[in-house]
Protein backbone atom coordinates (compact mmCIF):
# COMPACT_ATOMS: atom_id res chain seq x y z
CA UNK A 1 0.00 0.00 0.00
CA UNK A 2 0.94 3.72 -0.21
CA UNK A 3 1.58 3.40 3.57
CA UNK A 4 4.26 0.60 3.22
CA UNK A 5 2.35 -1.80 5.24
CA UNK A 6 1.53 -5.71 3.45
CA UNK A 7 -1.45 -7.43 4.57
CA UNK A 8 -1.67 -11.29 3.06
CA UNK A 9 -5.73 -12.24 3.21
CA UNK A 10 -6.10 -9.47 5.21
CA UNK A 11 -6.36 -5.56 5.20
CA UNK A 12 -3.15 -3.96 6.57
CA UNK A 13 -3.28 -2.59 9.89
CA UNK A 14 -0.58 -0.04 11.14
CA UNK A 15 0.61 -2.10 13.79
CA UNK A 16 3.98 -2.92 12.20
CA UNK A 17 3.53 -6.51 11.67
CA UNK A 18 2.63 -9.31 9.25
CA UNK A 19 -1.07 -10.52 10.06
CA UNK A 20 -1.55 -13.67 8.03
CA UNK A 21 -5.29 -15.02 7.56
CA UNK A 22 -4.66 -19.07 7.22
CA UNK A 23 -1.24 -21.38 7.35
CA UNK A 24 2.37 -20.03 6.64
CA UNK A 25 3.99 -22.18 4.19
CA UNK A 26 7.64 -22.08 2.89
CA UNK A 27 9.26 -22.84 0.12
CA UNK A 28 12.57 -22.30 -1.36
CA UNK A 29 15.99 -24.55 -1.51
CA UNK A 30 15.90 -27.57 0.19
CA UNK A 31 18.88 -28.04 3.03
CA UNK A 32 21.50 -30.54 3.56
CA UNK A 33 22.56 -32.47 6.18
CA UNK A 34 25.96 -34.06 7.18
CA UNK A 35 28.22 -34.77 10.46
CA UNK A 36 24.71 -36.73 11.60
CA UNK A 37 25.55 -40.25 11.74
CA UNK A 38 25.51 -42.97 8.62
CA UNK A 39 22.95 -41.67 6.10
CA UNK A 40 20.90 -39.27 7.86
CA UNK A 41 17.99 -37.64 5.60
CA UNK A 42 15.91 -34.86 5.05
CA UNK A 43 12.27 -35.07 4.73
CA UNK A 44 10.73 -33.89 1.45
CA UNK A 45 8.88 -30.60 1.87
CA UNK A 46 11.91 -29.60 4.02
CA UNK A 47 13.40 -26.13 3.20
CA UNK A 48 15.41 -23.68 5.18
CA UNK A 49 12.36 -22.01 7.01
CA UNK A 50 11.27 -25.42 8.95
CA UNK A 51 11.70 -28.89 7.99
CA UNK A 52 12.25 -32.28 9.41
CA UNK A 53 15.78 -34.38 10.00
CA UNK A 54 16.15 -37.98 10.05
CA UNK A 55 19.66 -38.47 12.38
CA UNK A 56 21.43 -41.92 10.62
CA UNK A 57 21.78 -45.30 11.63
CA UNK A 58 24.34 -44.47 13.50
CA UNK A 59 24.79 -42.95 16.93
CA UNK A 60 25.32 -39.72 16.73
CA UNK A 61 25.10 -36.08 19.67
CA UNK A 62 24.92 -33.61 16.66
CA UNK A 63 23.38 -32.80 13.40
CA UNK A 64 24.89 -29.77 11.22
CA UNK A 65 21.99 -28.59 8.61
CA UNK A 66 23.45 -26.30 6.06
CA UNK A 67 20.61 -24.03 4.50
CA UNK A 68 19.93 -24.41 0.55
CA UNK A 69 20.40 -20.56 0.81
CA UNK A 70 22.15 -19.08 3.32
CA UNK A 71 20.34 -16.22 5.40
CA UNK A 72 21.46 -12.74 5.44
CA UNK A 73 22.26 -12.95 9.58
CA UNK A 74 21.98 -15.51 11.78
CA UNK A 75 17.88 -16.17 11.91
CA UNK A 76 16.46 -17.65 15.30
CA UNK A 77 16.08 -21.21 15.65
CA UNK A 78 14.02 -23.63 17.42
CA UNK A 79 14.44 -27.80 17.19
CA UNK A 80 12.29 -30.55 19.12
CA UNK A 81 12.19 -34.27 18.57
CA UNK A 82 9.24 -35.25 17.23
CA UNK A 83 8.72 -38.19 19.29
CA UNK A 84 11.50 -38.40 21.62
CA UNK A 85 11.62 -36.79 25.23
CA UNK A 86 15.05 -35.58 25.24
CA UNK A 87 16.78 -32.28 25.36
CA UNK A 88 17.81 -30.60 22.20
CA UNK A 89 19.67 -27.47 21.39
CA UNK A 90 20.23 -25.54 18.45
CA UNK A 91 23.20 -23.45 17.67
CA UNK A 92 22.19 -21.09 14.45
CA UNK A 93 24.67 -19.40 12.30
CA UNK A 94 23.89 -17.47 8.90
CA UNK A 95 24.77 -20.62 6.67
CA UNK A 96 23.83 -23.49 8.93
CA UNK A 97 22.07 -24.95 11.82
CA UNK A 98 23.89 -27.35 14.37
CA UNK A 99 21.15 -29.32 16.41
CA UNK A 100 23.26 -31.05 19.58
CA UNK A 101 21.44 -33.87 21.89
CA UNK A 102 21.97 -36.97 23.83
CA UNK A 103 23.57 -39.81 21.75
CA UNK A 104 20.85 -40.69 19.02
CA UNK A 105 20.39 -42.76 16.35
CA UNK A 106 17.37 -43.13 13.84
CA UNK A 107 15.76 -39.87 15.60
CA UNK A 108 13.60 -37.55 14.12
CA UNK A 109 13.67 -33.94 14.81
CA UNK A 110 11.65 -31.21 13.85
CA UNK A 111 13.54 -27.75 13.17
CA UNK A 112 12.27 -23.71 12.23
CA UNK A 113 13.96 -20.82 11.51
CA UNK A 114 12.96 -17.44 10.97
CA UNK A 115 15.35 -14.57 9.35
CA UNK A 116 16.83 -12.23 12.00
CA UNK A 117 17.27 -8.44 10.64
Amino acid sequence: TATGLVGIGVTPVADAFLQVAGHIHSTGTTPTVGTCGTSPAVVAGSSDTAGEIVTGTTATTACTVTFGTAFATTPICTANFSSQVAAIQSTPAAGSLVVTYASQSNATFLYICIGNG
